[in-house]
């Protein structure tokens, strides 16, 4: 086993030090509690001294599992800055007279991936009543014509070909499209009898989901949540399989919207009826197909503009809550800012690898298939991830604005239940990233001032998650 400590400007005590600690707690501890099959890159970069504390398989291909979303969120801090806000904006087409819009009202998408967000909103619909109102405004009270959506921005693969089936259908896994809504996710509420009995869905939202279920769940005797939803975009159908606790009257899981191009439209209908605007019946679009795209041409006027949170609260929400729309909505972003259209997946990935290559990175043995890290298909070394940590610390536009954006370890997001009670001098700020057999930690430590990258990435991993956990905290404080 390769390890590499180099001097940080020392007394050789110290050096030894660093040295007996690593071994102990790196070399005995992994030895013991992981399998022997197991594999761990490892990466610990002083920013300040500007050197490598320590390297162990730092260029092994491994799986990043979600700390590939610090990649995908450091090119958009990089590319787009922090303030910057996505659009989705609402005209009118066509005459009106005596109140009637003899035309179309046109819902232009510019990927926002909060629109609706339970992230942001309390009221979830309140943009709707934004559009109704400028609606009222433009002295329209009836709709001689349809909605029609622009979503042209992006393409219509909206799940990646590299996830796997057993994801799809899940809300993690929701499709991405230029016209996102409600986050691209259903809740359901279920309650549940006896164990062994079946589970009721009593309530589903948003209005207009577009879906039907096959609900084969029962009551089990456990508390945790065991339910699985199964189907591709487009199709309505959902296979619910799996398991709730028994005696609950309401229990909430989540899953993907079928189509949110068409539940947002069906769903805006709804509110113009609700304030008294009339609407004609309207065929719409075909599943899947996008709708043509929008230009301005005589008689048409610009009506309302909802803008996102700045990127940096999407950020929070893509590093915090390790959310895959926002990751994979961000990554299309990247392509169509590269000039790609309608963008795509693989030219938000080219663009992120061009991106840092012109800035000298090593990135031999990364492979990317996704900007979420869901597929178990991409790869990273942790020098490279280290490499892009560094250089948003020393190099980016803003050197704290991807640091202050991650969760503190012990208190927020994913990594609230890791290094609890850790020295009040020592700050982890961590991105994690977990899948069947991986676990992985990336960030920053902080102590006395200064500011350490760290990376450990842990594939073909059969430990139980207790005990793995326990090694991968002594790994993160061996240093």
């Amino acid at each position: 086993m390769c390890v590499k400590v180099l001097s940080l400007h020392v007394s050789m005590k110290k050096q030894i030090l660093y040295t007996v600690l690593f071994l102990l707690s790196v070399h005995g501890l992994i030895a013991q509690q992981l399998d022997g099959s197991s594999l761990m890159g490892l990466r610990v970069y002083d920013i300040q001294q500007q050197t490598v504390v320590f390297e162990q398989n730092a260029g092994l291909s491994l799986v990043p599992a979600s700390t590939q979303k610090l990649i995908t969120a450091a090119t958009a801090l990089e590319t787009f800055g922090p303030d910057y806000r996505f659009e989705t904006r609402l005209y009118k087409v066509g005459e009106v007279r005596d109140g009637i819009l003899y035309g179309d009202l046109w819902i232009v998408a510019g990927g926002d991936p909060s629109l609706g967000s339970r992230h942001f909103a309390q009221e979830r619909m309140a943009f709707l009543r934004d559009w109704v109102a400028s609606v009222l405004a433009a002295g329209i009270r009836q709709v001689n014509g349809g909605i029609r959506v622009d979503v042209s921005r992006f393409d219509d693969q909206v799940v990646s070909p590299y996830w796997t089936w057993e994801d799809l259908g899940n809300y993690y896994a929701a499709g991405v499209s230029a016209l996102s809504v409600f986050d691209n996710s259903m809740e359901l509420t279920l309650s549940s009898g006896i164990v062994g009995s079946e589970v009721r869905i009593d309530r589903v939202w948003p209005p207009h989901h577009g879906a039907s279920f096959d609900n084969r769940l029962v009551a089990k005797s456990h508390q945790r949540d065991s339910a699985y939803l199964y189907g591709i975009p487009f199709s309505g159908q959902r296979l619910l399989r799996g398991s709730i606790p028994a005696h609950r009257s309401t229990f909430v899981v989540k899953g993907d919207l079928p189509d949110p191009t068409q539940t947002l439209i069906l769903n805006f209908r709804d509110a113009l009826h609700r304030a008294g605007v009339q609407t004609k019946a309207w065929m719409l679009p075909e599943a899947g197909k996008r709708i043509d795209r929008f230009e301005m041409q005589a008689g048409a006027q610009w009506l309302h503009t909802t803008s996102s949170p700045p990127l940096r609260e999407l950020l929070r929400i893509l590093l915090w809550n390790s959310d895959n729309v926002y990751a994979e909505t961000i990554l299309r972003q990247l392509a169509y800012y590269a000039g790609s259209y309608p963008a795509t997946s693989k030219d938000g990935l080219d663009y992120m690898r061009r991106f840092w290559q012109s800035r000298g990175l090593d990135l031999s043995g990364c492979f990317w298939v996704d900007g979420s890290g869901l597929s178990p298909l991409n790869r990273m070394t942790a020098r490279g991830l280290s490499e892009i940590l560094v250089y948003m610390q020393s190099k980016a536009v803003d050197t704290n604005a991807l640091r202050l954006l991650l969760p503190v370890a012990g208190k927020e997001g994913t990594v609230r239940q890791l290094l609890k009670n850790e020295q009040a001098d020592v700050v982890y700020r961590l991105k994690s990233g977990s899948m069947n057999g991986v676990l992985c930690y990336a960030g920053y430590r902080e102590k006395e001032g200064r500011i350490q990258a760290l990376v450990v990435l842990a594939n073909d991993v059969e430990t139980a998650s207790a005990e793995l956990k326990k090694v991968m905290e002594n790994v993160l404080r061996s240093h």
